[in-house]
């Protein structure tokens, strides 16, 4: 590669990326990838599948018991079923099948608002789980009276205002875009 007329690129940059595109390009990793990403795709299906059932027990021991640690974990699985039923998939589908698909900016956006908001909601559920069983363990006498049902569905509201506030606003403002290979770049 010319230095001069990249000036701003040094030969080190060069050869990592040429090293990089060795590595990735190599028919050992595209074979890997592709058995990565038909695994990806048979456990998100079924992760999908287990997802459902946990929601429709968590849902009905919820109604049954008032019980407010199944309103979160209800919360969490919702936010799991965000990944294996929408985002994991469709990224396998678009990078094994992409012809198939239209390899489209606007949808490798969804895939990564997805997972950053199904990541979000997941992981601060589980957080008010931990917090709801501390509660449960440490006031056993003045639980029923701190963590009643308005108070455990308002912070359940609040668990996906937050991230979706967050993520839309990232989105929104151009914080970070989406390349021509569905990777995530920061703007300057």
């Amino acid at each position: 590669m010319d230095n001069n007329l990249y000036p701003n690129i040094t030969s080190e940059e060069v050869y990592i990326d040429e090293a990089l595109d060795k590595c990735y390009g190599s028919d050992a990793f595209l074979k890997f990838q592709e058995i990565a990403d038909d695994f990806q795709l048979v456990a998100s299906t079924i992760s999908t599948f287990f997802n459902v059932v946990v929601l429709f027990c968590a849902l009905k021991l919820f109604k049954r018991t008032g019980d407010t640690m199944h309103l979160f974990i209800f919360n969490m699985t919702f936010g799991d079923l965000l990944l294996t039923a929408i985002s994991l998939p469709i990224e396998s589908l678009s990078r094994k099948h992409f012809h198939f698909f239209i390899k489209h900016i606007h949808l490798c956006a969804l895939i990564h608002f997805f997972f950053w908001l199904g990541l979000a909601v997941s992981g601060l559920s589980l957080t008010l789980l931990n917090v709801d069983k501390l509660i449960y363990f440490l006031w056993p006498l003045d639980y029923d009276r701190t963590m009643s049902k308005q108070r455990a569905a308002f912070l359940c509201t609040i668990i996906w205002g937050v991230p979706l506030g967050f993520v839309s606003y990232v989105w929104a403002f151009n914080i970070v875009y989406v390349s021509d290979d569905c990777n995530l770049g920061e703007r300057s």
